[in-house]
């Protein structure tokens, strides 16, 4: 029960090995507020209906990276670049959100939902969290979280690519 399909696996490796490869190698220089080994990664799975399909990456030197799969504005990769004060407000939202001393899975066991994985990494730690979009019976994932997940979408400009 729960968590992530065979096909989610693989679509989510798949995915991760073409968005690490399109960061960028860019010797930009980074502000010290900023964690040098700060990065966010936010996806959204498909669903048995029209939900959009995508990731989109976010890395210490501004960097945005865009995948889009399913149902969304633009398919395939784009990129863009975040404000040093964007940055911030991640890492900051982040660490007040007690995002690592959540649990990694919130799992209502519905299977035509579709999934938010939310991965940071922050001052060596990386945590990756599974949230089941439809909440129930099992308990919802925090307000903090889907508040985050919605902050990550928001200041990163998804609807660009995604659409409204």
């Amino acid at each position: 029960q729960g968590g992530i399909t065979i096909t989610g696996f693989l679509f989510s490796i798949v995915l991760a090995a073409f968005l690490v490869s399109c960061q960028s190698t860019t010797n930009t220089t980074i502000d010290p507020s900023i964690a040098a080994d700060f990065h966010v990664t936010l996806q959204r799975t498909p669903c048995f209906g029209t939900c959009p399909a995508y990731t989109v990456q976010l890395f210490a030197n501004g960097d945005v990276s865009y995948y889009g799969a399913h149902f969304v504005k633009d398919t395939g990769a784009a990129t863009g670049h975040a404000t040093t004060s964007t940055i911030l407000d991640l890492q900051n939202a982040c660490q007040t959100s007690g995002f690592f001393t959540m649990d990694s899975i919130y799992d209502s066991g519905a299977t035509d939902c579709p999934w938010t994985y939310t991965t940071v990494t922050l001052n060596g730690k990386t945590k990756l969290i599974q949230d089941n979009a439809c909440g129930s019976p099992a308990p919802p994932a925090p307000p903090a979280l889907r508040s985050y997940e919605k902050l990550i979408d928001s200041l990163l400009n998804t609807k660009q690519w995604v659409g409204p």
